[in-house]
């Protein structure tokens, strides 16, 4: 099939004939074909062929910006400029189907830092600054920034309940020896019977053995004795007129400087001195035990009278009813003095109840019930 063109006197000998056939052809058919005798129903023109092409207007750019009112979807194919092809008018411009690939754009960049705490964030947070690696650095340099936020901390919330204890770690190893410490103080050895130790210098703390000045025995214990095995005594009440003699019929050991005959000690010849005389007394609890009575003890020197106030009779502490103590234990009375005595001079150890109303119970005859005396010079 020979080309068909449109232009100059060819055009305008097939023009009139297509005028005047015209007509009849858009009656018989609705469409155009070109190369085929079959365009196809959806097409209103059809250009068919295996070595030809179809070539559309060809203008250049100065051309093309000349067309007056352009229909919105012409088509024509540019000669020059970049990029040159078609181009088709989408009723408002001008737009290429195809181009050569664009240069790359710039990379986005962000950057996040601490904010402290202030106008930006009250309880501070994280800034966060973005923009595009102009420079192709891969680095947000201060001048490429163009957005800046901030993301901020939310306040502190209240102190959670304190959580279970954790369990105890594994020992340690054991640390390194330390340095060996200056010698300490000597402290004297061996000693005699009756001797004292006693400072020996006043520039360190070393000790010795010495004997107590004011008498040739010093320091010694003279009775040690208590009621096991004997029997225990009841004893008047507070308000009675006389006191009742305590026996310590057990002798752990025996005066050495007098004598004792169970309940009255007597101070032999060279004997004189003070003496330290030391009693202690138990009972039994009441059968209500908040009602329990104690023993209060005293020191008759030389038969002196119970209420006397001459200075040989001497009264013990006056004991309290006591109902914290352990069971068994709620009843008890104890005497410390030191007296001076002569050769001669003679004391027992006497009782009373410590209730005018109530009588304190049998003592016991255990060794909680005991007497000490100690000559200290």
């Amino acid at each position: 099939m020979k080309p068909i063109d449109l232009r100059a006197a060819r055009w305008r000998r097939w023009l009139l004939p297509a005028l005047l056939l015209g007509p009849l052809a858009a009656y018989a058919q609705t469409n155009v074909a070109l190369g085929t005798t079959t365009p196809h129903a959806s097409a209103v023109l059809e250009v068919s062929s295996s070595s030809q092409g179809l070539l559309l207007p060809r203008l250049t750019a100065s051309q093309r910006a000349a067309i007056g009112s352009p229909a919105t979807g012409l088509l024509v194919y540019q000669t020059d400029g970049s990029p040159t092809g078609f181009y088709f008018y989408n009723g408002t411009a001008w737009t290429a189907l195809s181009s050569s690939a664009g240069t790359n754009g710039l990379n986005a960049l962000v950057r996040n830092s601490a904010e402290a705490a202030g106008a930006n964030c009250a309880t501070g947070g994280t800034k966060v600054e973005s923009g595009r690696d102009a420079n192709g650095n891969g680095v947000l340099d201060a001048g490429e920034v163009t957005a800046t936020s901030h993301v901020c901390a939310g306040a502190a919330g209240s102190t959670g309940a304190k959580g279970d204890k954790g369990t105890a770690g594994a020992t340690g190893s054991t640390g390194a020896t330390g340095a060996k410490g200056d010698a300490g103080p000597s402290v004297a050895l061996g000693g005699t019977a009756g001797q004292l130790l006693s400072k020996a210098s006043g520039t360190d703390y070393a000790t010795q053995w010495s004997t107590a000045a004011g008498g040739s025995a010093g320091l010694s214990v003279q009775l040690r004795a208590n009621k096991v095995g004997g029997t225990g005594e009841s004893l008047p009440m507070a308000l009675s007129p006389t006191a009742l003699t305590i026996a310590f019929n057990n002798v752990l050991t025996a005066p050495a400087l007098g004598t004792w005959d169970g309940s009255t000690y007597t101070v032999g010849t060279g004997g004189a001195g003070l003496y330290l005389i030391q009693a202690a007394a138990l009972a039994p609890d009441n059968a209500t035990p908040s009602n329990t009575v104690s023993p209060n003890l005293l020191l008759q020197v030389n038969g002196a009278a119970y209420g006397s106030t001459a200075g040989d009779y001497h009264y013990g502490i006056y004991p309290l009813i006591g109902t914290s103590p352990p069971a068994g234990t709620k009843a008890r009375g104890e005497l410390s003095r030191v007296v001076y005595l002569n050769a001669g001079d003679t004391f027992r150890i006497q009782g009373v109840s410590a209730n005018s109303s109530t009588a304190t119970p049998a003592l016991s005859a255990t060794a909680a019930t005991n007497l000490l005396v100690v000559k200290l010079n």
